[in-house]
């Protein structure tokens, strides 16, 4: 199978824009989780996106893609609009906007999970990529994934009560 380099561009580069708004939404989540127990792990996560975000990156200009003006733009702007906790403005952790919250976090990591998904069943056919990167990158996304349900099913309750 031959990868169609611009289609490949085009679908990392649009991940990447994705992982702009993830940081940040994870930042606005900091805040909203800042005087509770789970403050530690929304560090952590936090930290994480991050670095899946430069590895992201690192991948693109590895394979030797550039992302357009026009697109990191639009990138800048999401992480603006994201910066602002859009879902939970008052940063509350309890109530329906600590709900959307978090589902919309599990959401952006469950995306990001699906991506190293994609690119580990590409590696097949394409050396470009390096599958023990890749499958460290998925299994991180994994440990959000979890660490998320874990607080969500921890803390669901009082935000139905």
């Amino acid at each position: 199978m031959s990868i169609d380099d611009d289609k490949l561009s085009g679908y990392l580069v649009d991940h990447l824009l994705a992982a702009e708004s993830g940081v940040q939404l994870f930042e606005s989540a900091k805040r909203t989780w800042r005087d509770t127990e789970y403050r530690s792990e929304f560090d952590e996560i936090r930290r994480d996106v991050a670095a899946d975000r430069d590895d992201l990156a690192a991948l693109i200009k590895r394979l030797g893609y550039t992302p357009g003006r026009a697109k990191m733009t639009m990138a800048w702007l999401g992480a603006q609009v994201s910066k602002a906790g859009p879902l939970n403005p008052l940063h509350k952790s309890g109530g329906m906007g600590g709900q959307l919250e978090l589902e919309a976090l599990q959401s952006a990591v469950h995306g990001k999970e699906s991506l190293w998904t994609s690119l580990l069943a590409l590696s097949r056919d394409d050396d470009r990529f390096d599958t023990e990167d890749l499958q460290r990158l998925k299994d991180r996304a994994r440990r959000q994934q979890d660490q998320l349900a874990g607080i969500m099913g921890k803390t669901i309750a009082g935000r139905f009560d």
